[in-house]
This record gives C-alpha cells, structure tokens and sequence, in this order.
C-alpha cells in the first residue's frame, strides 16, 4: 500500500546499555527485510561521482564464491550486522574463495575483511592470496589488531569482557593493471593461517600519477627524514615546518612511510602537501596536527595512525584543536585514530575555527567520530568525502559549553557503517545544512541524520536543513530509547524551536522507522515535506509517546512499512499540522 500524507489536525558519554528489550522488539529486529539491494547500489555509485578520487565497490556476496554467504542480519554483536547489505562471505578452508569481475579499469585494490582476535586480544596476523584470471599475483597483508573490541563503552581489548564487535578491517595494495572484464579473486591457500576470513567488500581503484614537487617547496628529506624505515621523523617535518614558514614556502611529503613517534605536529600558516594519498605516508602513535592558528593547508597523502582503544581525554585525532580562518583540508587518507577531526579550541573562547574546508577525503576505521566541528566552530565545511566504519558520529557539530556552531554544511558526502551513533548528527548550533548526502549500514545507536539537543548544546537557532538526502538500512537500536529513526528528531535538553526543513530525502529499508520524533522538551517550527520512505522495519513515520509539540507534514510517500505507514502515540501533545 502507497500512502501519500497530508495530515491536519490529526555524545558522548554512553550509559548502562538496556538490559531488556521487549519481545516484540526483538522479533522485528531479526526479521528486517533486506530488499533494496538495487537501490543500494545505484545510490553508492552515484554518490561514489561526486568524490574527488574514483574506485568502484563490488559487494563480496554478489561475487562468485564457494564459500558461505553470512546474513542477511541486523543483530547486534554479529559479523552481519556490521557488514556492507547486512552480508558478506566467510573462507574458513584451504581453497575456499570469492571472486568478482572487474567492470573498469584499475591499479589497486582495498578489501574489508575480518579474521580472528588473539585469543588474548591484541590481533594476529594473517595473508590471503589475490588471483588474477585465475593466476596467483601476490599475497595481501591483513591483522586484526585494529578490530575486535570487547564488553562496555569504552570498551576495551580484552576478549573476556565479552560482547565483541568493531569486526572488521581494510587492507589495500597496488596490483597492477586490471582490465574490463579481469577477473580478481580472494582465495585462503594453505599459507594463509587465519582459521577464516570474512570478505564483506573489494574496491577497485584506477591510482593516477604520483604528483611532483613544486618550485616552492621544502622536502621534509632535506632536514633529515628518511622513508620507509624504522626511525622517528617527526623532529624532521617539525623543523621542516619552521623553515617553511620562514621562507613562505610549501612543505612536500614525498613518496614512502614517515614514522611520527614522537608528539603531535603544531601547525598555522603552513601548507603542507604530499605526492598523493596512495604514495605520500604519515605513520605511527604521533600521527597527529594540532592546530593552533590560521591558514593551515594540508593535501594529498594518507595518515595511518596506531589508535586500538578509546579514551576520549587522549588528543589522538589526526586533526586536532582550532584551525583559525581558511584552513583547507583535502585529499586525505585517515585509518586507525581515535577521530579524524576533532576541531575546538579548549584553552579559551575566543580562538575557533572559521571558514575551513574538509574536501575528497577518506575517514576510515576510527574508534570515535570521524569529523566533529565543535565548540564555536562556523561557516565550515565537510564535502565530498568518504567515511567507514567510525566508532562515533560519521560527521557531526557539537555546540558544546553554549557555543554555538554556525553554518555548518555536510554535502555530497557518502558514509558507510559506523558502528556506534549517527552517519550524520547536528547538536544544537544556528542555520546547518545536510544536503545531498549518501549514508547506508548505521549499526548501533544511531540514525542515517540525527537533529539533536543532547549532551547540552546550545540550543538550535536559524534555519537547519535536511534536504536530498539518501539514507539505506539506516536507524538501529539505540541505549537512550529502543529504536531509532534513519531519520532521528530528538528533543532531549533543549527545545528544538529554529526553523527546521527535513525535505525531498530519500529513506529505503529502514531498520525500525523510516522518520521518528522523540521528547521530551518540544520540537516546534519544524516540517517534514516531500520525502520518500520506501521501508521500514517497524512504522514509516513515527511520533514517540514522550514527544511534544508541532510540525508540519506534507506530501510524503511512505510504502512497504512493517507495521504501520503513520503513528502518534503522543496524542494531543503533538499537534500535526
């Protein structure tokens, strides 16, 4: 049944998880549908055009394998659950294999996987063999020792505490020229050790040319770093850095792995740039910028940080602190940090960051958010970019210590899997944008868009805009109420009473509700116009029974719900207009 509505009158400190959830719940929960498979990939693949570098994803289960297709499930603690589509395709003997037909030209290869933990945490690791037309090409390192957490939030390493998840992994290489049509095979031989391999996705990527050094730049090997090697180069970039700075010249990384063992990198009025995220590497404990002024440029290179635990007093972002005015972040490759960016200033409030740019990056496989502008943070930007698997909010702003942030805008963004909160979530602050954005696979407490006054922000003020999003399997159970929304509108601190548009999205296979209100202080001034719901586990537009307050609702398509296409169980303290 299609319904079309035009009704009148009708972060971060996470509790003690529920230890209940009701029955009804529960069976739901295990009895998702997972249908929109061809949805699913029209949206990535014409969300992947708008980033800056080019791959193409191929989903391990819709390759050929003889090995066992796990899921479809949305459970939590499950390998499934954490996977791109709810599936993916375990090797667990000698000769096992998936294989995918490449549909383009490409050079490199990333693959999530998950292998086992030690059996007393920290990882193993572990090769799996790559074919190509059915020819062995070489082996690919994988470990685990950047998965596998355990028991309660913050977690820890340790497989006694019991609850694992955070399962997966990426590993990527060059690997030669691919052709139309080659065939790329994933295959366990007898010396890959791992007792199996989950394959959740392969990426395939055409890596253009090295880029050269310009005229004005300083290599950071002219002042004593040395590539691909064990010794600590951290002192050479800094100095690197200072003479860079002196000279109103441009700091070049140039093609290897740099070791940052030693401190964090201060930076201001400084550009920094590499010969491409594939080539130029920053490595190590200490791979960190902590911004401390204006006008910091940093492009094209990869920053794999050793971050395996969560404490969020530690500074272990690859960007923290405040960036100024017309900072500008692009082409970046960020694995294995606690967040990718963490931008605020916690010295004073008077120096925030204005007008800086995050554009073509990568976000991957960190323990808690993957942008969060914070603090007082304005007129910045996230776009175009890729974020997995993040252990907190994909993209968020905090209006945190009643400092507003202003005029945040996250566009044409594709995001995928975190694996704890929200694809995207605004906390309070005055005239945000979401637009355009892709999200699909949110996996615990958290929706594919969260609007919210939580952890005390400043309240909401001016316009805030939700439009042209496309959110997939978006929305979960969640430790503050049950479930949650792909669309999630939660008045918890603060009235939500600025001007708030959620219109012309696209929501498909959500998990519980496609869109869901919840209290309880009130949610005022807002409209819900035009969007596309087509399936939700539970009910398509949902108005929670601690909800208070109005909105607006117009011209909605919703279709293929669970239970039911529309509910107000708040009654008459929420008016529908």
């Amino acid at each position: 049944m299609k319904v079309n509505l035009n009704l009148k009158k009708s972060k971060y400190y996470l509790g003690i998880q529920f230890l209940l959830i009701s029955l009804t719940v529960l069976f739901l929960r295990l009895s998702l549908p997972d249908k929109k498979t061809e949805d699913r990939k029209t949206a990535l693949s014409f969300s992947n055009q708008n980033i800056s570098i080019q791959w193409l994803e191929y989903e391990a289960e819709q390759g050929k394998t003889n090995g066992t297709i796990i899921g479809p499930s949305r459970t939590y603690y499950t390998p499934e659950a954490e996977a791109s589509g709810r599936r993916a395709v375990r090797l667990d003997a000698t000769g096992k294999y998936v294989e995918i037909k490449s549909t383009k030209e490409a050079n490199s290869i990333v693959i999530r996987y998950c292998i086992p933990d030690a059996q007393a945490g920290g990882g193993i690791k572990a090769t799996l063999s790559l074919y190509i037309n059915d020819k062995y090409v070489q082996n690919l390192n994988l470990t685990s020792k950047y998965a596998w957490i355990y028991g309660n939030f913050p977690w820890s390493n340790k497989p006694s505490d019991g609850k694992a998840h955070r399962f997966f992994d990426e590993s990527h290489a060059f690997i030669g020229n691919i052709k139309e049509g080659d065939k790329i095979r994933l295959q366990k031989d007898a010396a890959d050790t791992a007792s199996y391999y989950i394959i959740d996705l392969i990426d395939l990527e055409k890596i253009p040319a090295a880029l050269e050094m310009p005229e004005n730049a300083l290599s950071i090997t002219s002042y004593g770093a040395t590539a691909n090697d064990t010794t600590d180069d951290t002192k050479a970039l800094i100095d690197c850095i200072k003479d860079a700075q002196s000279k109103n010249k441009i700091v070049w990384i140039p093609t290897g792995n740099f070791n940052m063992n030693t401190m964090a990198i201060p930076i201001k009025n400084i550009t920094i740039k590499g010969v491409g995220m594939w080539y130029s590497i920053l490595s190590g404990m200490f791979t960190r910028f902590q911004g401390i002024g204006d006008s910091c440029k940093v492009s094209d290179l990869a920053m794999f940080g050793e971050t395996d635990y969560r404490i969020d007093e530690s500074p272990d972002n690859a960007f923290n602190g405040y960036f100024g005015k017309g900072s500008e972040i692009r082409n970046l490759w960020i694995e294995h940090v606690k967040c990718g960016f963490w931008i605020a200033n916690y010295q004073n409030k008077t120096d925030i960051t204005d007008g800086m740019v995050i554009s073509g990056c990568r976000i991957r496989n960190t323990m808690a958010d993957g942008v969060n502008y914070c603090r007082g943070t304005s007129n910045s930007i996230v776009e175009y970019s890729h974020l997995r698997n993040t252990g907190d909010d994909a993209l968020a702003t905090w209006s945190q210590d009643s400092m507003a942030c202003k005029n945040i805008i996250f566009r044409h963004n594709l995001i995928q899997l975190p694996w704890l909160a929200n694809c995207i979530a605004l906390y309070g602050g005055i005239d945000h944008k979401i637009e355009y954005n892709t999200a699909a696979d949110a996996v615990y407490s958290g929706g594919g868009i969260n609007i919210s006054s939580n952890f005390k922000p400043a309240p909401f003020g001016g316009t805030i805009s939700v439009i042209g999003n496309t959110l997939i399997r978006c929305g979960s159970e969640c430790y503050i109420t049950p479930t949650i929304g792909a669309i999630w509108i939660f008045s918890k601190d603060s009235n939500i009473d600025a001007k708030l548009n959620i219109q012309d999205n696209n929501i498909y296979d959500a998990s519980f509700s496609g869109i869901s209100i919840h209290g309880p202080l009130h949610l005022i001034n807002a409209s819900l116009l035009n969007n596309n719901i087509d399936g939700a586990g539970t009910k398509g537009i949902y108005i929670e029974g601690n909800a208070n307050g109005s909105t607006v609702i117009k011209d909605n398509i919703i279709q293929n719900s669970n239970s039911e296409n529309f509910r107000n169980d708040a009654g008459q303290n929420f008016i529908l207009n």
